[in-house]
């Protein structure tokens, strides 16, 4: 009798216990979040609303309801059937930054608890406007991933992969003469394989007093991959002062200068690139 009764009392369990599982999967468990993006996951069964509560335990009242019956296939075993799935989109920055739990309920039955952390641009800005950039992660295969900033998304997106090179880069310097109408300009340009850098002297040293050697940012070109970077995409700056090259440069000067990349710009001076002087080529790094 104890046997029978045991039995039936487990087979019970095993009809009524799937209907109330229900999972969080976005955000995860202590990850770090941004943006615009997904609360979701799945439950077997919606016995009334599923809602979506912030930071209960921080006597914060954040709730929004969520819809659920979305086809999950990968629940079937789990609940007997595919509309399980639930999601909402949000914006995390409305939240404000730092540490935030997220608790979901069942007609106001606590299914699920993740705790996370959203990070903003800074703490009054939930919607960052105006800005621009992109950029190139590497991963762990071997590729590297493109990014740019979307607005819409108040995050990055993911442009183009491309399979990473590795870099054969070796210190190289190309030295240019006869840049000016006098033939005694000296430019050396260095390539020190440091991805981000470049350095170039231009040497006037033996030139009159009285002439004078032209330079400036806006003249310098550089074109990788067909692509052409400008002097909005990187720095050229005097080593004696760090303020920008732009000016005259008279004889018996000598110009020491670097030129950095700015941020968020994939120019990489690792891989080939080319130097120009307005519409001139004047060298080749490969």
């Amino acid at each position: 009798m104890l046997y029978r009764f045991l039995t039936a009392f487990v087979f019970v369990v095993s009809l009524y216990v799937p209907a109330f599982a229900g999972v969080i999967e976005l955000p995860t468990n202590h990850s770090t979040i941004s943006g615009i993006g997904l609360i979701s996951g799945w439950k077997c069964e919606a016995y009334g609303e599923i809602t979506a509560k912030f930071d209960e335990d921080f006597g914060a009242d954040i709730s929004m309801k969520v819809l659920h019956g979305s086809i999950r296939e990968d629940t079937y075993n789990v609940c007997g059937d595919t509309h399980n799935g639930f999601g909402l989109l949000i914006n995390y920055n409305d939240l404000g930054p730092g540490e935030h739990v997220l608790t979901m309920y069942d007609d106001d039955v606590l299914f699920d608890r993740v705790e996370f952390t959203v990070v903003t641009s800074a703490p009054e800005v939930s919607f960052l406007r105006g800005v621009t950039g992109e950029g190139k992660v590497s991963l762990s295969n071997g590729q590297d991933v493109v990014v740019r900033w979307s607005q819409a998304k108040q995050g990055f997106e993911i442009t183009k992969f491309e399979q990473r090179v590795t870099s054969t880069c070796t210190t190289k310097t190309d030295a240019l003469f006869g840049i000016d109408s006098y033939g005694r300009a000296r430019w050396t340009i260095t390539n020190p394989c440091e991805d981000k850098s470049l350095y170039i002297e231009i040497d006037y040293s033996h030139a009159p007093s009285n002439t004078y050697h032209r330079v400036c940012r806006s003249h310098l070109v550089f074109i990788q991959d067909n692509q052409q970077y400008t002097s909005v995409h990187f720095r050229w700056i005097n080593t004696y002062d760090n303020m920008n090259v732009c000016g005259k440069l008279y004889g018996g000067g000598i110009l020491q200068s670097i030129v950095t990349i700015n941020p968020g710009v994939v120019l990489d001076f690792n891989a080939p690139f080319e130097v120009w002087l307005g519409v001139t080529k004047v060298a080749t790094f490969e």
